[in-house]
């Protein structure tokens, strides 16, 4: 059934949910798509907690060209995730999956936070003579006014919805403008001048800030390329290329593609791209040496004393949050442990001794080097 609700009735009728949970996306519940979401009377709120997402459909839009709406949203967003997403299939950031498609001239974005289980897509546009003589028909009376919101919609583009999820009536197959205009109102500017747009929930509001570090933390150059240059991005732009998880495929593409010989000279990462053949612990680093340009943050430990050469494991993290992931020359291990120094133990299935690699001074001298970070059973 659909819920038609005031504000207040909308809030107090809430059912308890997690913190993480309680907040709250509304729109107007007369939206008109023919005003591109603009609501003339303002008189109820459709209200739906964040919880409430997982438990529904995600559907493409009926119109192959997206549901056009009124609502804002920063530039900077939109010119942000082109430039992440640019030669990438996908890409992950803080929680969430992020992809680009063009269509019809357009640039989609898609966005699905598999925690969550959202899930959509939008392209973003600067407002066309259509949208603008919405604002300029109901500011006709008031200059003042109009023309501020004039100039916030010349600041801003606008939201086109290609796929949201059937939240209102999740009977159905279809969706509707109102559901689209969920999702346009999760993701909106938290400021919405034009009177009959309610404010957004802003939700991408912070990708700027977090495209810049996660590029900053990119360390595409914390160690020259010595050689190979061409050949190393190359085996990168690959792995990149792939669909899914870029450490697993990074891991299958070197078990895969590389052979190992025990009695091989130690390798920098780019000589081994070159040779297809290294030891066993030069394709763990190689691994390292890549998820670290990548934005990962990586360690590598010796397991269990010091042959030579080492056996080693890389273990691996996107962001500073999350479970640190493993692999070895032969096995990948996923979500092990928050705390890097449990994941060796539980990667070798036992407890094991263990000294942590410091990879740039073993580059730089091409023989094993030490910090002072070790672990015995």
């Amino acid at each position: 059934m659909k819920r038609i609700l005031t504000l207040a009735a909308a809030i107090a009728c809430l059912p308890p949910i997690p913190l993480a949970s309680r907040e709250v996306v509304e729109i107007y519940a007369d939206a008109d798509p023919r005003e591109f979401g603009r609501a003339p009377r303002r008189e109820g709120i459709l209200a739906f907690p964040f919880s409430e997402f997982s438990a529904v459909k995600t559907l493409a839009v009926p119109d192959p060209d997206g549901f056009l709406t009124a609502v804002l949203i920063d530039p900077r967003i939109v010119r942000s995730l082109e430039t992440f997403l640019t030669g990438y299939r996908e890409r992950r950031l803080a929680e969430a999956w992020l992809w680009l498609s063009p269509a019809a001239g357009r640039k989609i974005f898609h966005y699905y936070d598999d925690a969550a289980g959202l899930r959509f897509s939008f392209s973003a546009e600067e407002p066309g003579p259509e949208i603008l003589a919405v604002v300029n028909r109901f500011y006709a009376g008031d200059r003042k006014t109009g023309d501020l919101v004039r100039r916030a919609y010349r600041e801003n583009f606008v939201l086109r919805i290609h796929s949201a999820e059937n939240l209102i009536e999740p009977w159905k197959d279809s969706l509707s403008f109102p559901e689209a205009m969920v999702v346009a109102g999760l993701i909106g500017n938290t400021d919405q001048p034009l009177w009959g747009i309610r404010d957004g929930k802003g939700l991408l509001r912070d990708l700027p800030e977090k495209i810049e570090t996660k590029t900053a933390l990119s360390l595409y150059h914390y160690r020259p390329i010595e050689k190979n240059e061409a050949a190393y991005l190359a085996f990168v732009r690959r792995v990149r290329s792939m669909e899914g998880s870029f450490p697993r495929n990074l891991h299958h593409l070197i078990a895969k593609g590389f052979r190992v010989d025990p009695d091989g000279a130690a390798l920098l990462p780019e000589e081994t791209v070159s040779r297809k053949t290294a030891r066993g612990a030069d394709l763990v680093l190689l691994a390292y040496d890549v998820l670290v340009r990548m934005g990962y943050q990586a360690r590598v430990v010796s397991l269990g004393g010091d042959p030579d050469p080492p056996s080693l494991i890389t273990l691996f993290r996107e962001g500073e949050r999350g479970d640190w992931g493993a692999l070895t020359e032969r096995d990948f291990f996923p979500d092990l442990a928050a705390d890097w120094t449990r994941a060796p133990d539980l990667a070798a299935g036992k407890s094991i001794s263990w000294r942590e690699l410091d990879p740039d001074v073993t580059f730089r001298s091409r023989k094993p080097s030490w910090t002072g970070r070790a672990s015995r059973p």
